[in-house]
């Protein structure tokens, strides 16, 4: 009796476990222009152009958290501040030339 309740318990159990939502990823700010709200994220995979939008502006070094490979608007974490951040993800590269180039002039 025990053991047909136990393989469902260790399916839902392994659902809820895996199931969720992906693990954040995390980057560090390694180039900002606070004047026009951009910044350059380095990860693990890269480099990421991000218009800073809403929250916690970032600072050089800030360890931000969220869904970092996803284009367009996202909501993120300040992991340093620990602050939300809302930004525009503009660009991805896994080369820092490249994110460059999408810089506004006005930024630069």
């Amino acid at each position: 009796m025990h053991a047909r309740l136990l393989l469902p318990l260790l399916a839902i159990g392994l659902c809820i476990g895996f199931g969720g939502r992906a693990e954040a990823a995390q980057g560090t700010v390694i180039w900002k222009n606070q004047e026009c709200g951009y910044f350059i994220l380095q990860t693990a995979r890269g480099y990421g152009l991000l218009e800073w939008m809403a929250g916690a502006a970032p600072h050089d070094g800030d360890v931000i958290e969220g869904d970092i490979e996803a284009k367009g608007a996202q909501e993120f974490h300040n992991r340093t501040a620990d602050l939300p951040v809302t930004a525009y993800v503009a660009a991805r590269s896994p080369r820092r030339s490249e994110v460059e180039k999408s810089i506004p002039a006005r930024c630069h």
